[in-house]
């Protein structure tokens, strides 16, 4: 079964420009990082604590997965808005390692060249069909459940995180093209937690997801106005 951040990765590259979208530009390196902290605590490799994540072991079936539980049992326990900040540039550019790791799973070709012969510039090739009409039936499904207040099974409650994820990086707009149905939907997620009965651990995953990367995106932002004054 692939990462949640593997399968986030793939839903937000523009088929065309081969390229994640451009609108997502500020929030994916972080909802990736949230989808890595989402699966390893699922898989009770993690769990928060006073509001900190603390690791509850050192190994994971996963290369990534163990790797990040590396970087957090060499660290005191953070907060999940810490970790999600703090993963796109300690796993060495987030977007290039989730790349790299389907690259070797056969799921897309990674492309590099050069502009000006100086600065990389990399194109993602996915080898598979079309995904977005797929994943547009299963939430679709999910939702139907949650408006009848039915119980998801596992591989759904995967689908729910996958489409809060979506959500918290602005690219529900991919799945839903419909503008009006896109912003329909996302009021909707944001109270599926409520609403649904969830699993525990599933329902703190989409508790901080949210939290987590919009409070994320706004330090990003705070730190970019911050610099770029000091440079006037």
């Amino acid at each position: 079964m692939h990462l949640l951040a593997e399968q986030l990765f793939v839903l937000s590259l523009d088929p065309h420009k081969k390229k994640p979208y451009a609108r997502s530009a500020a929030s994916l390196s972080y909802g990736l990082a949230a989808a890595i902290l989402t699966d390893l605590l699922v898989d009770s490799l993690i769990e928060v604590r006073h509001k900190k994540i603390v690791p509850l072991s050192k190994k994971a079936a996963d290369p990534l997965l163990e790797e990040t539980l590396m970087l957090m049992n060499n660290s005191k326990p953070k907060t999940p808005e810490y970790w999600v900040t703090a993963l796109p540039s300690k796993l060495d550019n987030i977007q290039h390692t989730i790349a790299r790791k389907l690259e070797n799973s056969t799921i897309l070709t990674v492309n590099k060249k050069y502009i000006l012969g100086l600065f990389p510039s990399f194109t993602y090739e996915c080898k598979q069909e079309n995904l977005i009409p797929i994943v547009r039936e299963r939430f679709v499904t999910i939702l139907e459940k949650a408006n009848q207040q039915e119980p998801l099974n596992k591989n759904e409650e995967r689908h729910l995180m996958l489409l809060s994820l979506l959500q918290s990086s602005k690219l529900v707009d991919i799945v839903f093209t419909d503008r009006n149905e896109a912003k329909k939907i996302e009021k909707q997620v944001k109270h599926l937690n409520k609403n649904l009965p969830l699993s525990k651990s599933v329902k703190m995953a989409t508790e901080f997801i949210d939290t987590s990367i919009t409070m994320a995106i706004a330090t990003a932002v705070v730190t970019s106005t911050t610099s770029s004054s000091s440079d006037a």
